[in-house]
Formats: C-alpha cells, structure tokens, sequence
C-alpha cells in the first residue's frame, strides 16, 4: 500500500471517497514508507485551554510541544506508562532532567566514538586516615599503614578498569602504586621517598572495567 498525496481529486466524486481516502489513511496510520512529509509541525499546547501534558495512553508514545517552565516551547515525549522526557533544550537535545541511555556517543566532527568505558566511573577523595571526603561510584577504608582498600559500588565486569590516584602535597615526597584488583575492589599503597609505608590522602578515579 503506497501513500499517494494526489487523492483523493477534485473531481473525485463521494461514492469513492473512502477507495482513495483509506489507503492513505493506512499508510499514515501504519507509517508505510511512501509517508514522507517534509515537516510536522507541533502546536506548543500550553496556551491551549488544555493541561499541557496529554494523558497517558498504553502502547504508545506521544510526541508533543509546550512551555518549559521558562516560557520557551519544547518537545516532550509521553510513554505509555507515563513517563514524561524531555527532548529539547535551548537548540541541545534533552534537558535539565532527563536522563540518557546510550551505546556510544561522539564529540564534534572526532572519529572516536565513546562507549562507557571511555568514562570516569568511579572516584574518590580521602584524607590519610583513610576517611572519604568525596566519593562517587565506591567507597575507602584504610587497612595498614599506608594501605587503602577501594571498594566499588556496582561490580565491574571485568578487571581492565585503570585507577589513576595522586597523593595530597603533604610533608614531604608522597606516592602511591596501586594493586591486587579484582572486580569488586583494588588497593592504593602509599609511600613515602624512601618507599615505606606512608599513610596519605589523596585522590583516584577510575576509568573502564564496565
């Protein structure tokens, strides 16, 4: 069945309305390939005398525009359970809360294509006692002199994961060397310049392993 925009004609008489009209009422409906409008335009529907979210219909989702809180019209979509996402924002796709599920993404005109892990999935900062200041994604806990044990909170997959750690500027010469990975944590020892143990804060991120 093909979309043909050229019924039904003017002269076509009322009898046959419906042998021109339903084909192209499938094709719209069914979203055949012969279907190619060159634009759809959606009304921002919060001036309407409407709520400006459509209700919720099962097995669909629903394309619409309205106002996003800062009088700026939107594109929103409704799914059949009721989500709301919103698609754009100020020219950029998505917004302020809408959340991304994602294969691979790339920056600009670049050739690499980044997957999650190209990204910075977990990090941490602690102080030497071993206490977190900051954490994202694990947790640390200090377990001899100069030893830090981090524990992831989701598993990774695997243990190709890279932690990159750099010690506070604390007395004198401080480094670390990490450790003894596996997919639920690793180890970060701490020495000082004549390679003993040295508790030390510090900072570490890790990258991959997911």
């Amino acid at each position: 069945m093909a979309f043909d925009k050229a019924e039904p004609q003017d002269t076509t008489k009322i009898r046959n309305l419906g042998i021109v009209i339903r084909p192209n009422w499938v094709a719209i409906e069914q979203g055949e390939d012969t279907f190619r409008p060159l634009s759809v335009n959606l009304q921002n529907r919060t001036p309407d005398a409407v709520a400006n979210d459509p209700g919720t219909l099962a097995d669909t989702s629903k394309l619409y525009v309205k106002d996003d809180g800062d009088g700026v019209p939107e594109a929103f979509i409704k799914d059949g359970s009721g989500n709301i996402t919103q698609v754009s924002d100020g020219g950029r796709l998505g917004g302020p809360s809408t959340d991304f599920t994602l294969n691979t993404m790339r920056f600009e005109s670049g050739t690499i294509d980044y997957d999650v892990n190209n990204i910075v999935a977990a990090s941490i900062r602690w102080n030497n006692a071993g206490s977190s200041l900051f954490s994202s994604g694990c947790s640390i806990a200090k377990i001899a002199t100069g030893q830090y044990r981090v524990t992831f909170t989701t598993p990774r997959a695997n243990t190709n994961y890279v932690p990159v750690s750099t010690p506070f500027n604390e007395g004198n010469t401080r480094l670390f060397k990490i450790g003894d990975l596996t997919t639920t944590d690793f180890i970060i020892y701490g020495y000082n310049e004549n390679n003993s143990a040295r508790d030390v804060g510090g900072f570490c991120h890790i990258v991959g392993g997911i």
